[in-house]
């Protein structure tokens, strides 16, 4: 009897239920990792979307920064041509103060210079600085 039931219970009929409970379980599984697929797409579009936005921001900050350095650089442009000169290789500081030749001197090395001689007229120009006097200071 129990040879009959053995093989009653490997009959083609039987595996046919088998086989569908081995299908439906796989087509969970399918649905589960699709599920799956899609929140973790859902999570990677709001961290790009995340990112993105914080580039725009550090885009935005960078703007008004660049915007101040170009401020700050036309006031730079405007005191730098204010006071100092090109003339062939050289740049000239002007300055319209008193100081002793020493004084002068120190003040001009403290800055990486030192005192010039004008030697020719092109290079005297003070009078268009509108400084009084011949006392003026030259840098190169």
């Amino acid at each position: 009897m129990d040879r009959g039931r053995l093989s009653e219970n490997m009959t083609p009929k039987n595996m046919v239920p088998n086989a569908e409970k081995a299908f439906r379980k796989l087509r969970i599984i399918q649905t589960l990792l699709s599920l799956l697929v899609l929140a973790l797409a859902a999570t990677l579009k709001v961290v790009v979307i995340l990112y993105l936005q914080g580039k725009n921001d550090q885009l935005e900050r960078a703007k008004v920064s660049n915007t101040a350095l170009k401020l700050q650089n036309q006031i730079l442009a405007q005191r730098f041509s204010e006071r100092y000169i090109v003339y062939g290789a050289y740049l000239y500081y002007f300055s319209c103060g008193n100081m002793s030749w020493n004084d002068a001197e120190q003040y001009c090395v403290s800055r990486g210079s030192h005192l010039t001689s004008v030697t020719s007229s092109g290079e005297q120009v003070s009078d268009v600085l509108g400084c009084p006097g011949s006392g003026r200071q030259r840098g190169q």
